[in-house]
């Protein structure tokens, strides 16, 4: 990844650290079932075909439910 790619990364964990008090386990509603609407510049909740749901803008690796966890432990 990219340094550049990185930084947005981070600014999305980040501002998902401050507004999200737990992960959540559906999409919030949306325009689609899969995806919801833009929640943060270009990042938003996506179902993967798994059924995983990440915060994603389609191009940074997404970030998942237990990176999100991993780093609300820490910071706490």
């Amino acid at each position: 990844m990219r340094y550049e790619e990185a930084v947005k990364r981070e600014d999305a964990m980040e501002w998902l650290l401050k507004t999200y008090h737990s992960f959540p386990d559906d999409i919030p509603r949306g325009m689609l079932r899969d995806v919801s609407q833009s929640q943060y510049k270009d990042w938003r909740w996506v179902r993967c075909p798994d059924g995983e749901i990440i915060f994603a803008n389609c191009i940074e690796p997404g970030i998942t439910r237990e990176e999100f966890d991993a780093r609300k432990e820490m910071v706490i």
